[in-house]
């Protein structure tokens, strides 16, 4: 790559980040629905010109935003771990993710995206998921995807209901969950009919 191409690659993708970062920083302010064009504008200080030159609308900001952050999440299909959260390479479950990472939390906890975040996630996760579960369980695929997005549910809920808990609160809390989880998963079994 030339070195023009690598300042226009680092001038798009500088501008892209302002413009993420000016909708992450909407959405802590204002329901996602209420948030135009030129609110996104004002506050990245660009010209609507400059904003549609890397998006089309803020649907493809929201898809990019949501990929950046599932790319950090760790596949953990049992995410019954009972211990402090670290920093592994695997990548931190999801309630970790969203507790480190506040920069994402208005993308997750917005009311309006609180659906779409669920199904984007739940897509990210379901291969993981089903691979390992079908090896535990004699339960069908739709089953365990019913139990996926039960559990992602649950755990985008219980995050948002204790995001400004202690870290020691947060993992007493997170501990009675997973050890509920565990047991749950560990007595699945196809219903009879």
């Amino acid at each position: 790559m030339s070195s023009a191409a690598k300042q226009d690659y680092s001038r798009t993708a500088f501008t892209e980040e302002i413009i993420k970062d000016a909708l992450l920083t909407l959405l802590k302010k204002k329901n996602y629905m209420d948030i135009t064009i030129t609110d996104i504008c004002r506050q990245a200080c660009i010209s609507r010109g400059t904003f549609y030159s890397h998006f089309k609308n803020i649907r493809e900001i929201i898809d990019l935003l949501f990929d950046d952050a599932l790319k950090q999440i760790g596949n953990i299909p049992l995410q019954t771990l009972c211990h402090p959260l670290d920093n592994s390479n695997e990548g931190l479950p999801l309630c970790g993710f969203l507790r480190k990472n506040k920069r994402y939390q208005p993308l997750f906890f917005s009311d309006q995206l609180y659906i779409y975040a669920v199904q984007r996630t739940v897509a990210s996760l379901r291969k993981g998921f089903l691979s390992v579960m079908k090896d535990k369980t004699d339960l069908d695929e739709d089953l365990l995807e019913d139990l996926l997005y039960y559990q992602i549910m649950g755990c985008m809920s219980i995050c948002k209901r204790h995001i400004n808990v202690s870290d020691d609160e947060w993992n007493r809390r997170k501990c009675n969950v997973d050890i509920f989880l565990k047991q749950g998963f560990g007595n699945l079994s196809a219903p009879k009919t």
